[in-house]
């Protein structure tokens, strides 16, 4: 038997129901205790994400077509947007 694929692609507007659902969920909340659970909420905090104007690696983990998990990085252990590091690069 084929063991299912693994799969890690970016988060869309669609997956914020599933956000909302997996941030309060008691083993996420370490990570996640501060992050919104309603839709207008993640949509101000993950649209520039969503967008790619904000410098967070985001994905959503699918394990044979089904979401999984979230997973979040950032740059330097805060928020970038890219606008700031395209300003910092100009400045040099």
């Amino acid at each position: 038997m084929a063991e299912p694929a693994i799969e890690f692609r970016p988060p869309t507007r669609a997956d914020y129901p599933r956000l909302a659902g997996w941030f309060p969920a008691p083993h996420a909340q370490p990570w996640f205790a501060n992050e919104p659970a309603d839709i207008e909420g993640l949509e101000a905090l993950y649209g520039p994400i969503v967008d790619g104007t904000e410098l967070t690696f985001s994905h959503i983990v699918e394990i044979g077509g089904v979401a999984w998990r979230y997973l979040r990085t950032f740059l330097s252990g805060h928020r970038q947007t890219a606008a700031d590091t395209r300003l910092r690069h100009e400045a040099r």
